[in-house]
């Protein structure tokens, strides 16, 4: 950070992905916005620069801070576009249709992830059509229309189960679990929840696990075993806590469906 911004900036873009996963929020944004404060207004656009500001919102995305995350993304967006990145102009895209999603800012989400999802299609990526793929079926869900958001998922996991994406396979059954229960197939639901828990324990996705973990607890409060519910539910948000990640806004309505949003943590 002293004698080479660039050099810093580099290690920051390819570190907040690790940041993200092993739950490291606090110290991976403030890390990065350490950086990008030296960055001058006037700097020519830069991959480096696009890449951290992609990261530094990310992690405030995660920490619940929507505006400073909205800021950075935007700006990333703009670089990006500056730059002539396709790829990246969809990835920019994606990240403001999964953060205005999570603001229930449902036409704004809708329209950014459906731009994203015709430059995927353009420019070949399984992968990004696969993320924008299962916000757009969260997007259904959380609107409350189930049967849209099967789909979306179905064909979203498949492409993940082909990348090897584990930790994006996790993320699409949690949804799919979410989905399964909603339409009454509790089976389903326990199975896709179970593998989401799995997978992130072995790829070591403490914020997955969180969330898996409460999709187990949904399932059992909704079969009747409210002990075990209110243990998952516990345990999930003892980790969102650990690491600074707390649930968004329709996940805490999710939970407050089958009474598990108001849970006194141990200590």
């Amino acid at each position: 950070v002293q004698d080479d911004v660039d050099r810093a900036l580099q290690l920051g873009a390819a570190l907040w992905g690790f940041w993200l996963r092993r739950g490291h929020l606090h110290e991976g944004r403030a890390q990065l916005e350490r950086l990008l404060v030296l960055v001058p207004r006037d700097a020519r656009p830069s991959p480096l620069w696009a890449h951290a500001c992609t990261g530094a919102g990310t992690l405030a995305a995660e920490q619940g801070d929507y505006a400073a995350a909205r800021e950075r993304f935007f700006k990333s967006l703009e670089l990006w576009q500056a730059l002539g990145d396709r790829r990246r102009v969809g990835g920019a895209l994606l990240n403001l249709g999964t953060l205005a999603r999570r603001q229930a800012d449902y036409f704004a989400a809708r329209e950014f992830l459906e731009r994203s999802l015709e430059i995927w299609s353009e420019v070949g990526s399984p992968q990004g059509t696969a993320t924008t793929l299962t916000n757009l079926g969260v997007l259904a869900l959380e609107q409350g229309d189930p049967a849209a958001a099967r789909p979306h998922l179905e064909r979203s996991l498949t492409i993940k189960r082909g990348l090897g994406d584990k930790k994006g396979t996790a993320t699409t059954l949690v949804n799919l679990s979410d989905v399964a229960l909603d339409l009454g197939d509790l089976p389903e639901a326990r199975r896709s929840a179970d593998e989401a828990v799995a997978l992130c324990r072995e790829v070591g996705d403490r914020r997955g696990l969180a969330e898996a973990l409460e999709a187990c607890a949904c399932h059992a409060a909704a079969t009747g075993d409210a002990e075990s519910a209110r243990t998952l539910a516990r345990d999930a948000a003892t980790l969102r806590e650990e690491i600074g990640a707390p649930a968004p806004p329709a996940q805490v309505a999710r939970l407050a469906r089958f009474g598990l949003d108001r849970l006194e943590l141990p200590g």
